[in-house]
C-alpha cells in the first residue's frame, strides 16, 4: 500500500516539477518551468493557461482533484507531480505576479499578472515517495488504461451535460425528442446508443434541404419547434435517425448533395404534411412504414399505430402539474439540529408568518430543511433542497411571467428563471454569475439528483450541499423579501 496523507500547503511550499513529462527537454529551475508550461507542443497552451487561470479566480481549485506533490529535502519544497497546471497558475496570480524574466519569455502572461486571487493555501496529497506519486500519475494520464484510468465522456455524454448546463445543441435536441417519446421503437432506442452516426445527424441539420424537408426549426434556445403533428415529427426523425445508423446508402453526408439524393429517394410518408407557412395543420393520412429493426418486441407501440394529433407546436413545452393539496401537518422535528447550527438555513432572519408566501408547500419544507441535522440525514437534507428549489423557481416564473415553467428539465428551467429575473433587475449581474456558475459550472442539480437517488458511489457531501445551498437559497430569500405581507 502507497503511503500518503492530506495536507494544506502554502504556495510557497511547491514546486514546478522541471521534469514534468509534457516538456519536450527539462527545465532547469521553476521559473524554466513555468515558461516551458506556455510553449508545450499539443494544444493552445497560452490561451488554455490564461482561462484555467481566469476560471480558478472564479470557482477556485476542483475539490475533486487536488494537487498531488512529493516532498524534496535538496529543494527543501513539495515538488508537484500532478496539478502543475493548477499551480502554475496560482503562482503567476500571487508568488510570481509580475515577475519580469517569465513576461518576457512569455508575454502572454501578462494578462494572468492582472487577476487578483488571494487563496495561497492548498490541500494537496502528499506522498512519502517520489516513485509513488509517479505511479499515480501514470495511471491519471494514461487515459482510460484499461479501465484503471479515467474513462473520457462519449460525445452523447457531452451532449447530455452541455444540454443540462443550459447549452443544448439542435443534434440534442433531435436527439431528446426521439429518446424521450413514450412511443418511440424500443429497438431504435438501444441503435441510438452508439455514437458514430451523431456527426451524421449534425452535418444534416445544417443542410437547408433539412428545413425543407421536415418542417423542423430550433428556437434561440435550441428547442425542437415544429408545425407537424408531434406523431409526425417522431416519424420523421426516427427514419432519419434509422437510416443513419443502418442504411449505408445514406453514406456519410459529407457534401449536401449526399442528403439532397436521399431525400429525392425517401417516400412521402417521411416528409412534412404541412407546408413552412400554413398556420393549421392538414389531416393526413395515418403513419404507416416507421422503420423497424428486426428484434423489435410485438408488443413495443410503434408511432404508425397512434392516431393522428392535430396539436403543433414546440415539443417540450410542458404545462406544469397542478398543486396537490395539502394531506395533513408534518411531523415536528427536533430543534437542536437548528441550535447545533448543523441544519441548512436561510441567511436572513425572517418571522415564519413570511414563509407564508411560498405556499403551504414551500414553507412546510423550508421549515423542515432549517430543522433537519444534514450530517444525520443527508439524502433527506438533499431532497428537501431539490424540492424546494424546483418550488421556488415554479413561483419565480408564475409570479413574473414571460416563460413557461418546463418540470421535465430543472436545470434549464433553472437557466431560463436566471435570465427572467436578470431582465427584471431583481438580481443584478453579479448574484447572476454566481447562481448559474452553481448549476451550469459546479453541476448542483445534478449532484442533488445523484444523492437523492442513493447513488452507492457518491455520498453526499456535506461541503458541497452546504455551498450549493448557500448559493442556491438566495432565489427563496430573495422572493420572500418581495412577497412577504
Amino acid at each position: 500500500m502507497r503511503k500518503y496523507e492530506y495536507k494544506t500547503l502554502n504556495i510557497n511550499e511547491l514546486y514546478i516539477n522541471p521534469e514534468n513529462y509534457r516538456y519536450i527537454n527539462d527545465a532547469y529551475d521553476e521559473i524554466d518551468a513555468i515558461i516551458y508550461m506556455f510553449n508545450v507542443t499539443i494544444g493552445t497552451p497560452s490561451k488554455e493557461m490564461i482561462n484555467l487561470s481566469k476560471d480558478i479566480v472564479e470557482d477556485g481549485l476542483n475539490p475533486f482533484e487536488m494537487p498531488i506533490v512529493c516532498y524534496d529535502e535538496d529543494l527543501g519544497k513539495h515538488v508537484v507531480y500532478d496539478g502543475n497546471r493548477r499551480i502554475t497558475c496560482i503562482k503567476l496570480m500571487t508568488q510570481y505576479k509580475n515577475n519580469e524574466k517569465i513576461l518576457q519569455n512569455a508575454p502572454s502572461i501578462n494578462e494572468i499578472y492582472g487577476l487578483n486571487y488571494t487563496d495561497i493555501d492548498i490541500q494537496c496529497v502528499v506522498y512519502h515517495n517520489s516513485d509513488d506519486a509517479k505511479h499515480f500519475l501514470y495511471k491519471i494520464h494514461q487515459d482510460i488504461n484499461e479501465g484503471i484510468g479515467r474513462k473520457q465522456w462519449d460525445y452523447q455524454a457531452k451532449m447530455r451535460a452541455n444540454a443540462a448546463k443550459g447549452n443544448k445543441s439542435k443534434t440534442y435536441a433531435i436527439v431528446e425528442f426521439v429518446k424521450e417519446n413514450p412511443n418511440t421503437d424500443k429497438s431504435l432506442i438501444t441503435a441510438m446508443d452508439t455514437n458514430r452516426w451523431i456527426s451524421k445527424l449534425e452535418r444534416v441539420v445544417g443542410f437547408a434541404k433539412f428545413k425543407e424537408t421536415y418542417n423542423v426549426t430550433f428556437d434561440s434556445d435550441n428547442v425542437l419547434v415544429y408545425k407537424d403533428s408531434k406523431e409526425q415529427v417522431l416519424c420523421m426523425m426516427s427514419k432519419l435517425i434509422y437510416d443513419l445508423i443502418h442504411n449505408s446508402a445514406t453514406n456519410n453526408f459529407r457534401f449536401k448533395d449526399d442528403f439532397e439524393n436521399y431525400i429525392f429517394n425517401l417516400d412521402d410518408k417521411f416528409k412534412t404534411r404541412v407546408s413552412e407557412n400554413a398556420t393549421e395543420v392538414s389531416p393526413a393520412p395515418p403513419v404507416t412504414g416507421i422503420p423497424k429493426v428486426a428484434d423489435i418486441s410485438p408488443n413495443t407501440a410503434s408511432p404508425e399505430s397512434i392516431p393522428a394529433d392535430e396539436n403543433v407546436g414546440k415539443g417540450t413545452n410542458v404545462s406544469a402539474p397542478e398543486e396537490l393539496p395539502a394531506t395533513g401537518e408534518p411531523r415536528s422535528i427536533p430543534k437542536q439540529h437548528l441550535v447545533g447550527k448543523a441544519a441548512l438555513q436561510l441567511g436572513k432572519t425572517y418571522e415564519i408568518e413570511a414563509y407564508a408566501c411560498l405556499n403551504e408547500k414551500g414553507k412546510q419544507m423550508l421549515m423542515e430543511l432549517e430543522a433537519l441535522n444534514i450530517r444525520e440525514y443527508p439524502v433527506a437534507s438533499a431532497a428537501l433542497c431539490r424540492a424546494l428549489l424546483e418550488c421556488v423557481l415554479k413561483l419565480w416564473i408564475d409570479a413574473e411571467g414571460g416563460a413557461v415553467f418546463n418540470s421535465s428539465s430543472l436545470p434549464s428551467t433553472y437557466n431560463l428563471c436566471l435570465n427572467l429575473l436578470r431582465n427584471k433587475k431583481i438580481i443584478d449581474n453579479k448574484e447572476y454569475s454566481v447562481l448559474k456558475a452553481q448549476i451550469n459550472d459546479k453541476d448542483y442539480i445534478d449532484l442533488l439528483n445523484t444523492w437523492i437517488h442513493s447513488d452507492t458511489s457518491a455520498c453526499v457531501s456535506e461541503t458541497n450541499l452546504t455551498s450549493g445551498w448557500k448559493n442556491t437559497r438566495l432565489l427563496v430569500e430573495k422572493y420572500i423579501d418581495k412577497h412577504k405581507k
